[in-house]
């Protein structure tokens, strides 16, 4: 069995990270969050976003298969579709 580690956000902001496959599998039981979005970051990491019934997941996925979540909301959060390339300017 992988070593698994998964902790809250602290102060400092220090993500909870962990085996790809521990993570994903931890977010699907405990939140019942599945993928529903995906791309390649600048830096080669995979993004992914989790989404359940009471809220969502930000993965980081690096080449080495650690995963950390990087942000999470509640459910009702807005989303806004960007074409490619395009920035939000506010």
């Amino acid at each position: 069995m992988a070593a698994f580690v998964f902790a809250q956000f602290d102060v400092l902001g220090q993500a909870a990270c962990g085996e790809y496959k521990a993570v994903r599998d931890r977010l699907e039981t405990k939140y019942d969050e599945r993928v529903t979005g995906r791309g390649l970051d600048g830096m080669g990491r995979m993004v992914e976003l989790l989404t359940g019934p009471a809220g969502w997941t930000l993965l980081l996925i690096t080449p080495n298969g650690m995963a950390c979540v990087a942000a999470t909301g509640e459910k009702g959060t807005q989303w806004e579709v960007l074409a490619p390339g395009n920035a939000v300017n506010k």
